[in-house]
């Protein structure tokens, strides 16, 4: 019962960050933050890179919405793949931001913003993720959510892969050495 009350609340929030994230003036603030992230040459590369993220995190709400208004829990199965690849564009996206820091291609005040940005949108990932599994595991009658996303991670399906091997190539950024 406290994780479907949990789920519920957040929900809640999401509902309210998706409707925020639709809204122009607040999908400004995300744009000024992508334009002043950079200085000299780099700006578009961080542009495009926080555009791949935002996508990702918009397309996991979107499935996970639906997933939940509809009950449609082929919908909460395509979530977790999509949660990891937007852990890995988190991972990805500051290690190519503290790159540009080490070559004085950013600021050390638009890092912030940066690791800010990045961890919230991840952050909003993980409820998603949260919603989708536990419709799952009411659909089967059990309340282990955190087991079931571990053994999801731990033993991927053939449809797992292959969801997460379509979502890593639609949201790839290049590898960062």
């Amino acid at each position: 019962i406290v994780l479907i009350v949990v789920s519920v609340v957040g929900l809640a929030g999401l509902l309210l960050y998706y409707y925020l994230l639709k809204k122009k003036y607040s999908k400004s603030t995300i744009l000024y933050a992508k334009d002043t992230l950079v200085v000299k040459n780099k700006v578009e590369e961080a542009k495009k890179e926080l555009t791949v993220m935002i996508d990702a995190v918009t397309e996991i709400l979107d499935l996970s919405l639906e997933a939940f208004r509809n009950n449609n829990l082929e919908k909460a199965y395509s979530v977790e793949p999509l949660e990891q690849v937007v852990d890995i564009l988190k991972l990805r996206l500051k290690s190519a931001h503290v790159n540009r820091l080490r070559k004085n291609e950013c600021t050390i005040e638009m890092g912030f913003v940066h690791s800010d940005l990045l961890t919230n949108l991840e952050r909003v990932s993980d409820h998603c993720s949260n919603i989708a599994a536990c419709m799952i595991e009411i659909a089967h009658n059990s309340f282990e959510m955190h087991e079931y996303i571990s053994e999801l991670n731990k033993n991927h399906s053939d449809i797992y892969n292959q969801k997460f091997a379509e979502y890593k190539k639609k949201y790839n950024i290049k590898e960062v050495v």
